[in-house]
């Protein structure tokens, strides 16, 4: 029998590809789950009510909308600021459970509701203030980032 040793691979290049392979496979498992790793995600429902005029903050409009937020881990969650195309000058307010004026706070592992509240002054396109939307930016404190967006048209007056 005649044996073709050109095909034939060697220990050393089979070491070779097996110490290069270890390490990409090594990549490929760890990136899960630092993308993972946040474990915060934000749903809007569609609640939320828009405030009477220059009653948040002294700006001329307010809205405040809950998302409901399941969290894989007890963390924060710091909302660093808000995009309203209607709204050029927005910007967050508060954020919270219980209110106390902060833009952080605390998440529970699990699903719970929190509120965010934006303001402005300006209103680019006149008509009906309840229109439009909002998008937040945020940061966790388990080192995740995101932004989540909420329609604001309809919103009944806040009681």
């Amino acid at each position: 029998m005649q044996v073709n040793t050109d095909r034939l691979t060697s220990r050393r290049t089979l070491t070779t590809v097996a110490a290069w392979a270890v390490p990409v496979i090594a990549v490929g498992v760890a990136a899960p789950m630092a993308a993972a790793s946040s474990g915060v995600v934000f749903t809007f429902d569609g609640e939320g009510c828009k405030y009477p005029g220059q009653s948040v903050a002294g700006k001329e409009f307010g809205y405040k909308l809950e998302f409901q937020v399941t969290s894989s881990v007890a963390t924060t969650v710091t909302f660093l600021s808000v995009s309203a195309p209607n709204y050029p000058d927005a910007q967050v307010i508060e954020a919270g459970p219980n209110g106390g004026g902060s833009t952080t706070i605390s998440i529970p592992a699990g699903t719970s509701t929190v509120y965010v509240i934006f303001a402005a002054d300006l209103q680019v396109s006149k008509g009906n203030s309840a229109n439009g939307t909002a998008t937040f930016s945020y940061s966790t404190g388990t080192g995740g980032t995101g932004t989540i967006t909420g329609d604001v048209t309809g919103f009944n007056p806040c009681k």
